[in-house]
């Protein structure tokens, strides 16, 4: 008997995508999803990761202190340099997994699906 896995429906870009065929290897564009919640290819991940460690080396248990202070401050430290290296960051990775012989789409794969072989 063989196990099928529901299979989520597909969001309007997919849908669009498969309309045109964008998707497929044989054509010269496709639709790439970044793999959710992933940091090295979401820079919000990374930022936001910023923001936790500043909240986390001013530690406080009062929740308007940390709406009111610590939050913000965590914000501030956001400045557009730090935000322009983040996002250099992301780009250079994605370049380098693009030279690289994997596939970006067996680690977007392999990263969603969560599967444990290596690559």
């Amino acid at each position: 008997m063989a196990i099928h896995h529901w299979t989520p429906p597909l969001n309007l870009v997919e849908k669009l995508a498969k309309e045109a065929r964008v998707h497929s290897f044989g054509y010269a564009n496709r639709v790439l999803f970044l793999p959710p919640y992933h940091p090295e290819y979401n820079a919000i991940e990374l930022a936001w990761a910023r923001v936790k460690h500043y909240i986390a080396k001013n530690p406080t248990y009062e929740m308007e202190t940390i709406l009111n202070y610590s939050l913000p401050g965590s914000i501030d430290e956001l400045t557009p340099h730090i935000a322009n290296n983040i996002v250099n960051h992301v780009i250079n990775k994605w370049r380098e997994d693009m030279i690289s012989e994997i596939d970006p789409m067996d680690i977007t794969m392999k990263i969603q699906y969560n599967l444990q072989d290596d690559l």
